[in-house]
């Protein structure tokens, strides 16, 4: 069996919310991680403190049939960034207002990222204050 690498072929028109404001749309083509390929996904982020859905990836053809992902990702009321933690190949596919969202909060919170915009963990921080001491 030959490993299919790329993109997935299923490519949907998703609308961006973050905090009830609307960011844009954006068309997505689906990831490849850990040798597979994932087509896109909707998607909500909450807070795994409060239960609050504050961020949400929406197909624009609610006709279209796609998977749905529960992202947890504390919200900025409970302490958290209100970052997405968006992965490095997921930006060319999301809107302008939402990536200029992120290059604001990675500005403000410098040590809560590793990478391009993946946040660190509790367990991380704590490795790193540590490791600092």
């Amino acid at each position: 069996m030959a490993l299919k690498l790329g993109r997935s072929t299923k490519t949907g028109e998703f609308h961006w919310y973050v905090e009830g404001v609307y960011m844009g749309i954006s068309t997505r083509t689906g990831i490849f991680r850990v040798g597979h390929n994932f087509p896109p996904s909707s998607a909500h982020w909450f807070c795994p403190t409060c239960g609050r859905v504050w961020a949400r990836c929406v197909p624009a053809d609610a006709s279209q049939n796609f998977k749905h992902t529960a992202i947890h990702r504390e919200c900025d009321r409970c302490n958290g960034t209100g970052s997405l933690g968006l992965m490095s190949d997921e930006l060319a596919e999301t809107p302008r207002l939402v990536l200029e969202r992120e290059v604001l909060i990675a500005s403000e919170y410098p040590d809560s990222y590793m990478g391009v915009f993946g946040l660190l963990t509790e367990t991380d921080k704590r490795r790193r204050d540590n490791a600092r001491a």
